[in-house]
């Protein structure tokens, strides 16, 4: 939602060409919609999980912003239906959903394998000591979870000794 005072007007003169311009080509709103979301969806999967945050973002964004098009559309046809305005916020969800997933699937293991400062790390999980130890002694991956989100040790020892 634009809240500054004449911002529909201002965001109105960039989309509403575009939104004329895609309804000539045989597009649909409903069309902008999903193709919208598909491509945000597998971006975020695709390059947010194989750690490309920055590209992930960006080309997140892009389809975001892309998203505004399909009420420009709308007007620039004269009508709109329920079925869009339903399939647009659902739509809207989904790719929210997918870029939240898939950053909190990727962050973790880009955080744990020394991709960020261990002091920003353990603000994080709330345990600056046993973050600071793991991320200076270069332990295994799995080793390094288990400190870092109290799995206990892998022997089997009791949950009591590995606190000690």
């Amino acid at each position: 939602m634009i809240s500054f005072k004449g911002g529909r007007q201002a965001v109105s003169r960039v989309t509403d060409p575009i939104g004329r311009a895609l309804l000539r080509i045989g597009l649909t709103p409903d069309m902008m919609t999903v193709l919208g979301t598909v491509i945000t969806v597998v971006a975020a999967i695709v390059l947010f999980g194989n750690g490309y945050l920055f590209a992930g973002a960006m080309v997140c964004w892009a389809f975001v912003m892309l998203d505004m098009v399909d009420g420009a559309m709308a007007r620039a046809r004269g009508w709109s239906t329920r079925f869009g305005a339903v399939l647009d916020s659902t739509c809207d969800r989904i790719a929210d959903g997918a870029i939240f997933g898939a950053l909190a699937g990727a962050l973790p293991d880009r955080l744990l394998a020394g991709g960020a400062d261990p002091i920003w790390l353990s603000v994080w999980r709330g345990t600056p000591s046993r973050c600071w130890k793991a991320s200076k002694r270069r332990v295994p991956m799995k080793a390094s979870r288990r400190i870092m989100f109290d799995q206990g040790p892998a022997s089997g020892a009791s949950a009591a000794s590995a606190r000690a």
